[in-house]
């Protein structure tokens, strides 16, 4: 479905992980802004219960559609205030670079 422009209403953050020393010979993930932007989000429907921090937890889905924009890739994620959504899969649906649909899942608080 083509999403008219005002329907990118939400205003996100677009962040890629990074790895940095622990100063323990490992290596933690850190999370860096990439970018600030505005999408469109339509919640698609919940999945099985998983567990989340130990705590039964269902899982979220929802479309995020962006503007198109290179480099964006799945580990990658959208952060709005205390919301949080991992890219899960990017595609260009009609491959005129005109926009990104992202399918996401959103992590519970």
């Amino acid at each position: 479905m083509t999403r008219p422009i005002a329907a990118l209403r939400h205003r996100l953050t677009l962040q890629a992980p990074a790895e940095t020393d622990d100063g323990a010979g490992g290596v933690s993930i850190t999370w860096q802004d990439v970018a600030t932007l505005w999408a469109a989000i339509s919640p698609l429907r919940g999945g099985p219960e998983g567990l989340w921090a130990a705590q039964p937890a269902t899982r979220l889905r929802s479309e995020i559609t962006i503007r198109y924009r290179p480099g964006l890739w799945p580990q990658m994620r959208f952060v709005a205030g205390d919301r949080v959504w991992n890219i899960i899969a990017v595609f260009d649906p009609d491959g005129r670079r005109a926009r990104l649909i992202c399918l996401c899942e959103e992590l519970p608080l």
